[in-house]
């Protein structure tokens, strides 16, 4: 299992983007993208010391990105956007990670650049 933290949040004239670093210095930074997010909210949780326990055990909790279905918060989103996005497919994406949570409301998945793998494998 990789440990990360979420490096950074920035959203800017690139666009939106969350900066995922890993524990080990041997690994890369992988960037996630998103064109556009409509929503995103990000909290801090490293003072939330308590263990999460997923509903299926086989998921190897954490994981560091997630895709929630039946989402509160699109539906509290949908709400209050007076139904402007209703008849749109926008999903809700949940990056979890030690330090910090980012949720996301965006039409499409993320594009992802860069890697958490071992830099010194690399030939």
């Amino acid at each position: 299992m990789i440990r990360v933290e979420i490096e950074a949040v920035h959203d800017d004239w690139e666009g939106f983007r969350i900066w995922i670093r890993s524990h080990d210095p041997t690994k890369g930074m992988l960037i996630a993208r998103f064109q556009p997010a409509l929503l995103y909210c990000s909290s801090d949780e490293s003072n939330r010391i308590a263990e999460i326990q997923p509903a299926n055990q086989t998921l190897g909790f954490p994981h560091v990105f997630w895709i929630v279905d039946n989402s509160e918060l699109v539906s509290i989103f949908h709400r209050q956007s007076c139904g402007l996005h209703t008849h749109s497919n926008i999903r809700h994406f949940a990056f979890l990670s030690c330090n910090q949570c980012v949720d996301v409301i965006a039409y499409e998945l993320p594009t992802f650049s860069g890697d958490v793998s071992n830099q010194n494998d690399r030939s």
